[in-house]
């Protein structure tokens, strides 16, 4: 996490050189890098995250994680904006890179014990460290496939993964086309969904201690999915965007509880050794089937229509929750069942 930061630091600093149009690839090449960069960053927090807290506090903890990611999502572009009025694009360029350093600096100081299952020789060759991943990342699979928890949130997150490429593709047109909005009411409604988020961190914190993360699971995505139904449905019997500001918010509290606890399922049914691999699968996963469900979005949707097409969104979520809960709700019974009742409270 130190290095990702610090890489982040240089990657963004060739922005410092943008001065036309003509240097938009620039720009690209730097969006490009962060973005795998950050690729790194996500599955190292996630798997250091149990570290940390106890497992009664791990959906309390990544609700945290949660609420951290919404304030800046809602906070960011407005200090961007004063900033660069301020001192310009540099200026946004050297902030920016001062952040990453400062987050290097205070994840350097988190005392947390944390080794993989095997450790990679520093001295072996090119050839050979190319080897060993290869290998670490077939053992992850195999982890996958054979444990049952793990196997069928895999299922679940492939589904929410082409639901957020469609959405991802088809959001603005939604808007602007379905619910007849423009670029400023785009912005409340992503500023709602942010304030949704905000509000939904600090339910799910409070709740998730006193609910199963398989519960909250399956709770928390059905009901995303039937608020999502509503969201891009509602415009058949109202007009205007008011309905889709509220129910942008009120979607922000089961968003929350459906990746904080999804989280939490893997992070306590994966040992320390294997979990940053089994979370660096999941977000790949995730990334390839978001591009099926761009290529759904954008195939289909003209021929089809934006509102029947985005609607997966709001099925696919539905559909991991009922996979989640049939899956292995006999497996977290009898779980509980011959659990020690300290574990069982847990």
């Amino acid at each position: 996490m130190v290095i990702a930061n610090l890489l982040l630091l240089l990657s963004i600093l060739p922005l410092l050189a943008f001065q036309t149009a003509q240097q938009l690839w620039l720009v690209m090449l730097v969006a490009f890098t962060q973005s795998a960069v950050g690729q790194f960053f996500a599955p190292a927090e996630n798997a250091m995250l149990p570290n940390l807290v106890h497992k009664e506090h791990l959906v309390s903890a990544n609700a945290l994680n949660a609420l951290n990611n919404n304030l800046a999502r809602l906070i960011g572009p407005v200090l961007g904006g004063i900033i660069i009025s301020i001192a310009g694009l540099r200026g946004v360029v050297v902030i920016d890179a001062l952040t990453y350093l400062v987050a290097a600096v205070l994840i350097f100081f988190i005392s947390v014990t944390s080794q993989p299952v095997q450790a990679t020789d520093s001295s072996a060759s090119i050839a050979q460290a190319f080897k060993t991943v290869f290998q670490q990342w077939r053992e992850g699979l195999q982890f996958i496939r054979h444990n049952l928890v793990v196997r069928t949130m895999f299922i679940c997150n492939a589904l929410m993964g082409i639901g957020e490429g469609v959405v991802g593709v088809l959001f603005v047109p939604f808007v602007t086309t379905v619910l007849h909005g423009e670029a400023i009411q785009l912005g409340w409604l992503m500023s709602a969904q942010a304030v949704g988020g905000i509000l939904g961190s600090f339910v799910i914190g409070w709740v998730g201690s006193r609910m199963l993360p398989l519960r909250l699971f399956t709770i928390s995505a059905i009901l995303f999915g039937l608020i999502d139904l509503l969201i891009f449905n509602y415009s058949a019997f109202a007009s205007g965007i008011g309905i889709g500001l509220v129910l942008f918010v009120l979607v922000g509290i089961p968003v929350i509880g459906t990746f904080t606890s999804f989280n939490t399922l893997l992070q306590t049914h994966v040992e320390d050794g294997y979990r940053g691999r089994v979370f660096g699968a999941f977000g790949t996963t995730f990334a390839i089937f978001s591009v099926l469900g761009m290529q759904i979005a954008g195939s289909m949707a003209d021929s089809v229509g934006i509102v029947p097409i985005i609607n997966i969104q709001a099925i696919a979520p539905i559909a991991a929750g009922l996979l989640a809960w049939i899956g292995l709700r006999q497996y977290f019974a009898k779980t509980l069942l011959t659990a020690q009742p300290v574990a069982d409270k847990a």
